[in-house]
């Protein structure tokens, strides 16, 4: 496995296992699915259920979304790089359009494998409050899909306490 295949992994096991401890749920098991069987990215046992979580990443920009992606393959910036961003003219406006989009491409796919496939939307939204966030989550038109449970979920500033804010969306939420 590459190690930008590891670490994206990793982040999202480790979303999906605050996510977990936030509402409450203790899994007593857990494995990363199989993309070529349409598993979702995770898979846990919670109670008599087989539960898979398919996890996404909202990024305020593409360049945002490119740059993490090769932080996570490991090509960090040399000592003289400057990578060059672009001014983000509404950064809350521009989460909310991206976690619109993540939830429709992600509505559009067919799972397998589980008892239940849930989808947790992580924004990675470190400018913005997690009211924002949460007032987004409400007012998001939810296409047809197959997800027994929506989350929406982002870290909170370390004005806000820093921890994981969890909004779930109701499953028929038009």
């Amino acid at each position: 496995m590459r190690i930008r295949d590891k670490n994206k992994l990793a982040h999202e096991k480790a979303v999906v296992d605050e996510l977990l401890d936030r509402i409450k749920i203790k899994p007593s098991d857990s494995r990363p699915g199989n993309p070529d069987q349409r598993e979702p990215d995770i898979i846990y046992r919670i109670e008599e259920k087989t539960v898979g979580v398919e996890v996404v990443c909202a990024y305020y920009t593409e360049d945002e979304a490119k740059a993490t992606a090769e932080a996570a393959a490991e090509k960090p910036l040399a000592a003289d790089e400057v990578r060059p961003g672009k001014v983000i003219g509404s950064p809350d406006d521009s989460i909310c359009d991206a976690i619109k989009e993540c939830l429709d491409e992600k509505c559009k796919k067919a799972y397998s494998g589980t008892d239940e496939t849930w989808l947790c939307i992580h924004a990675d939204a470190t400018i913005t409050e997690s009211v924002t966030i949460e007032e987004c989550a409400k007012n998001l038109n939810v296409p047809n899909h197959g997800f027994a449970r929506i989350f929406v979920a982002m870290t909170k500033s370390e004005n806000e306490g820093g921890s994981l804010a969890v909004f779930e969306i109701p499953p028929t939420q038009k």
